[in-house]
């Protein structure tokens, strides 16, 4: 009998032919499945109840930033803008002053000068006085220390005279060089699965190919961080990344394994230090990750990776489809059956008695199915069973679950409403026949 076959459903309480009618309608309807944990949403304990999306909030930008201090600071990298009238080395008054202007966008200013390195010992090389160590020395404080030199020599003559003057300019800071690998390039924002129902039931999630993009960035000094790194290859982790930021350190030491680095992305392989700054936290927690952490060197590799596919499934009176969950607000039930194409209001046409969303079968859903049925999958694969009313879900908020990642939405009619519906459907084909024989 149909009772052995439908042996973990509510076939079984049925006893007759004519339950045994509406038994076999259920069974085409709503599907016989395996019994599981039956919860309420009331019921459900944190465990199980899943994480909220909506409450996380973005990380202060200043965080990413690091300080600037009062005077910019020379080292080893810097080039320095020297001019000195009054000499035939460092400036003639037949020459005109050089000038030097800075690429658009870099944030320079003009400097004036003939360029002078400072080089790997902090030292500059001046002419008649030979090398002089400016590491760690302001532009006051060099432009001082030259003076000295010139106009203060042990044991010698001053090599100026007291009209000359001494220009002392920043030519070009010294820069850190570090690749940004990104995996939620525009292609992949714009071919992604968060195209609505349609999109997502045409392949838009299982199609989606990754397509990441490799940038080697030249930061100024006191531009090397992490803030700086994102506004040049495209700003804060799109929709389709992690919410977080890993900064791999010193994985390269030339300019050669930059490029080649930037040719392979093989990123993921590195072993380095990795450091990860998140981009959302929930409010009141804590920054774990130091000031230090968003200062970027030369050899460092920013990361940003695509996050999983997280979707959520629908069956039942819903066409058998994968849907895309949002990643920094919160679907609930009633929103994912919207967002899925269902109606929970009223039938729209496309529900059917037999089938789901536009099977076109002869019966129409007269009344709107209100049993939701949530099966989530825990952390031991374990299934648990969420019963949900759609009609007290309208005006009561804790029926509203939350929907986590894997979820899968079986939307049915109880009981009565099924009953219903065939008497309904019934009563309608007998006055459609009798007015067809009048």
């Amino acid at each position: 009998m149909l009772g052995d076959l439908c042996q973990n459903c509510y076939c079984r309480s049925l006893n007759g032919f004519a339950p045994l009618v509406i038994c076999l309608f259920a069974c085409l309807t709503t599907g016989c499945t395996q019994k599981l944990q039956v919860v309420r949403p009331y019921e459900l304990p944190a465990s199980i109840r899943g994480e909220r999306r909506a409450a996380k909030e973005l990380v202060p930008l200043s965080k990413l930033t690091q300080p600037k201090p009062d005077a910019y600071q020379l080292a080893p990298g810097d080039v320095l803008g020297v001019y000195i009238t009054g000499t035939d080395y460092l400036g003639s008054e037949t020459q005109p002053l050089p000038v030097s202007i800075p690429a658009p966008g870099s944030g320079l200013l003009p400097s004036t000068g003939f360029p002078i390195p400072v080089d790997e010992n902090g030292e500059i090389s001046l002419p008649r006085i030979g090398n002089m160590n400016v590491n760690g020395s302001t532009l006051v404080e060099a432009r001082r220390k030259i003076r000295k030199a010139y106009f203060e020599p042990e044991d010698e003559e001053p090599y100026l005279n007291e009209g000359s003057e001494i220009l002392l300019s920043l030519s070009r800071p010294r820069t850190h060089q570090v690749i940004v690998i990104r995996e939620d390039s525009a292609l992949e924002r714009q071919n992604s699965s968060f195209q609505g129902s349609e999109g997502a039931r045409n392949g838009g999630i299982l199609g989606t190919a990754r397509r990441g993009t490799a940038h080697v960035v030249d930061l100024p000094q006191y531009q090397n961080d992490l803030a700086h790194a994102l506004a040049r290859t495209g700003g804060l982790p799109g929709l389709d990344a992690k919410n977080e930021v890993k900064i791999y350190r010193k994985v390269f030491n030339h300019e050669s394994d930059a490029d080649s680095l930037e040719g392979n992305g093989s990123w993921k392989d590195l072993e380095s230090e990795v450091v990860t700054i998140p981009v959302r936290l929930r409010p009141g927690k804590t920054l774990d990750f130091n000031p230090e952490d968003i200062i970027l060197h030369t050899g460092d590799v920013i990361a940003i990776e695509a996050r999983d596919t997280e979707v959520f499934y629908t069956g039942g009176l819903l066409d058998g489809s994968q849907f895309p969950l949002p990643r920094d607000y919160d679907l609930d039930v009633v929103d994912a059956i919207a967002f899925s194409g269902g109606s929970i209001v009223g039938s729209t046409g496309r529900n059917s008695l037999f089938g789901g969303r536009g099977s076109g079968s002869g019966l129409g859903g007269i009344i709107p199915p209100s049993k939701l049925v949530v099966v989530r999958t825990l952390a031991d694969n374990a299934r648990v069973a969420i019963r949900i009313d759609l009609n007290r879900a309208l005006t009561d908020i804790n029926e509203r679950v939350i929907v986590q990642p894997g979820d899968l939405l079986l939307l049915n009619y109880t009981q009565p409403e099924l009953m219903g519906n065939i008497f309904l459907s019934i009563f309608n084909f007998r006055n459609l026949q009798r007015n067809f024989v009048q």
